[in-house]
């Protein structure tokens, strides 16, 4: 059975072994399906319970604070 991984590759210059790389995070979904409550949770350690007072988010949320740590994801 034949691979596609290499289809797929990204061939810019961002690799893990470029100093400056970083990688990229994407919370997608449906509305009001939790994507705000995860990133709270994750990125800035509110309690579960908190993130059912949360506001509704109206617009896209873009942040740069993880340069620095390290973050492991396994999916």
């Amino acid at each position: 059975m034949p691979t596609h991984a290499n289809e797929y590759a990204d061939n810019d210059s961002d690799s893990e072994s470029d100093p400056g790389y970083r990688p990229t995070i994407v919370l997608m979904g449906q509305k009001r399906s939790g994507k705000t409550s995860i990133r709270k949770v994750v990125f800035q350690k509110m309690s579960p319970n908190e993130t059912l007072f949360v506001e509704s988010t109206s617009r896209v949320i873009q942040e740069r604070k993880l340069s620095g740590i390290f973050l492991v994801v396994s999916l």
